[in-house]
């Protein structure tokens, strides 16, 4: 097995004293064999976390940590390469190639702005793998929105300050770009995620990110109600199969609650005995989700493979088949227009999106009856409040319902 990591050597530290800077090191370990790359950083004995493997707070220790996690980065490349390509990735092999990556270059500087350590956070996040690629890509869209507010306005990206002030003027400017407020909302998110892990990792010392509030406003959930599910269900789509696959995907997301990335993940192995388990992508839940009657006939149809498709594709499917259905009634869509939020009345159909699914299948349960700690255990949500949404719908629900009977 191989292993990668940052040390520096006791041995010397403790020979040439504490007060007397000291080399830290990628080790790399295969085999039970050790290999020491010089990752041309030092620190003094005491300013070193061994825990974390990083430089503490001390005279240019984020200009070091980026360094000696670059040079980490670079054995890790290296070891993933040749697993990836079946290479056994000996002593010699890995140092081979480590000086070809070095080397020519003649090591440039290392860059130590505000978006070279998102870089850094980015690609940290893609090689852990824990990530979806949709919080992959919404970090990526971050960051772009982050370049093009300093571009835009001129204002100084550095962890010093990103403060009160930073957060008024990226606001302002996201609204001027017609940005939702929810939207904003998720860039704050973003902001305050990565100054996280930047204090984690030795590169921030502000803690202002600490009292940032996300903007956020309740939006209508729009969800399908029981006619709307039969009428699906009923249409003839063999001479469409494109279409078929999308609404069986779509349906058997109203009677699971999973989410988009969790339904694409699903294979034979995760049913078992009328149940569903499943490891959530997003939040790493381990779920125990029961297999409803409504769902068997298509589980069947694809000996429990079910079609692949990109959310996209699948969006965008969705929406040509809520047309065709003829689905009833109107929801409304918001659009931030010259910085202003506007509503308007639009067929359901043009909101039909993979994630109504699991709107639905929570809003159905609730109307019958299940409680909303049973269907938190179910969907995986976090706490009460975001079921409360939900309740809202049923509650107005059962009032129209009960205005209606004796109207």
């Amino acid at each position: 097995m191989a292993t990668v990591k940052l040390k520096i050597r006791n041995d010397l530290a403790k020979k040439n004293g504490s007060d007397r800077e000291t080399t830290i090191y990628v080790q790399y370990c295969f085999n039970e064999k050790i290999k020491l790359f010089n990752t041309g950083q030092k620190v003094l004995p005491d300013n070193w976390d061994p825990v974390a493997c990083l430089v503490t707070k001390s005279a240019n220790y984020t200009v070091k940590n980026a360094a000696i996690v670059k040079a980490r980065s670079i054995v890790e490349k290296i070891l993933n390469h040749a697993t990836y390509n079946g290479i056994l990735p000996t002593l010699e092999y890995v140092e081979e190639r480590f000086i070809e990556e070095t080397t020519p270059k003649d090591i440039q500087p290392v860059k130590n702005s505000y978006l070279d350590i998102f870089d850094l956070f980015l690609q940290e996040r893609i090689e852990s793998k824990k990530f979806s690629l949709s919080t992959i890509s919404h970090l990526k869209v971050s960051r772009k929105h982050l370049a093009e507010f300093a571009k835009a306005t001129r204002y100084t990206l550095s962890f010093e300050k990103i403060n009160a002030v930073f957060v008024e003027k990226y606001e302002s400017y996201l609204r001027n770009q017609n940005k939702r407020v929810n939207t904003i909302g998720l860039e704050i998110k973003h902001v305050k995620t990565f100054m996280q892990w930047a204090t984690d990792h030795g590169y921030n010392s502000n803690m202002d990110y600490k009292a940032f509030k996300k903007p956020k406003e309740e939006t209508e959930i729009m969800v399908l109600s029981d006619t709307d599910l039969s009428i699906l269900a009923s249409m003839d789509l063999s001479k469409q199969p494109r279409l078929e696959r999308v609404r069986d995907l779509f349906l058997v997301g109203c009677y699971t609650g999973l989410r988009f990335s969790d339904l694409s993940n699903l294979t034979p192995h995760n049913f078992e005995e009328d149940f569903i388990h499943i490891r959530t992508v997003k939040t790493d839940d381990l779920l125990k989700i029961p297999v409803l009657p409504a769902i068997v006939p298509i589980l069947k149809k694809y000996n429990y493979h079910l079609p692949k498709i990109s959310g996209q594709k699948m969006n965008e499917y969705l929406k040509q088949l809520g047309k065709m259905a003829e689905l009833a009634g109107t929801a409304k869509k918001y659009e931030v227009k010259k910085a202003l939020r506007v509503a308007r009345n639009v067929p359901k159909y043009e909101l039909l999106t993979s994630h109504v699914a699991r709107r639905t299948f929570i809003t159905m349960s609730l109307k019958r009856g299940v409680p909303q700690a049973t269907l938190i255990k179910i969907t995986g949500h976090s706490d009460l409040r975001t079921m409360q949404r939900y309740v809202k719908i049923t509650e107005q629900d059962t009032a129209e319902a009960l205005l209606k009977a004796f109207s």
